[in-house]
């Protein structure tokens, strides 16, 4: 029987990574769409960047604070 790879323990942490990140440009690319094609009035658009834009800071430091755990783990 193979015993398990220890070195794949954080491939469930940066798997999750690349998703989130993923459905984070997926998400960025549907409301740039949406305002090209003005179903979101760009009005409305700047009222929700500074939103938008704490909502991405705080992704990306929750996704470089999962990275440095994973890492401590090897």
């Amino acid at each position: 029987m193979n015993a398990p790879d220890s070195s794949s323990s954080g491939n469930g942490i940066t798997g999750s990574l690349k998703l989130i990140a993923g459905l984070c440009v997926l998400i960025l690319a549907v409301l740039a769409a949406l305002l090209v094609l003005n179903v979101i009035p760009q009005e409305m658009f700047q009222e929700w960047i500074s939103k938008i834009g704490l909502l991405a800071l705080i992704a990306a430091l929750a996704a470089v604070a999962l990275g440095v755990l994973a890492k401590g783990r090897k």
